[in-house]
């Protein structure tokens, strides 16, 4: 029973043995990489994409998905650098943070009330948020 046991385990944590594989591997051939400031940077990046792909994971539960993600995140990030000059801080992140809720709304309001395609529909809404993002 304990070897089945363990063989379970290890079956259930396979992606966290392999992370910590991985890491264990490239700590041993570069040692800079276990520095703080790297783990930080790390860190950093990894949140980001972790809050994407989390509201990624909802939409694909919902059997959807947009792919105009990253240009709506671009557009919400110039225009929260465009409004810094003339908003104090929190008024420009909830002007990027308006923007991006905006961008979502468009999207929503398309899949959701013309009942346009999820995949149609943000391919669409992608190109015309970069193309706002690149004129401003």
């Amino acid at each position: 029973m304990g070897r089945e046991r363990l063989l379970s385990m290890l079956r259930q944590n396979r992606l966290v043995l392999i992370a910590a594989g991985v890491a264990m591997y490239v700590a041993w051939r570069e040692p800079a990489y276990l520095r703080p400031q790297n783990l930080a940077n790390a860190v950093e990046y990894i949140a980001l994409n972790g809050i994407l792909a989390l509201g990624m994971t909802l939409l694909m539960i919902a059997r959807s998905f947009d792919i105009s993600i990253g240009s709506t995140m671009v557009l919400a990030g110039t225009v929260t650098v465009l409004a810094s000059p003339h908003l104090a801080a929190p008024g420009a992140i909830l002007a990027g943070l308006a923007t991006g809720v905006a961008c979502g709304l468009i999207n929503g309001i398309l899949v959701a009330r013309f009942d346009v395609n999820s995949f149609i529909a943000t391919l669409g809404t992608m190109v015309v948020f970069q193309g706002v993002a690149f004129s401003l």
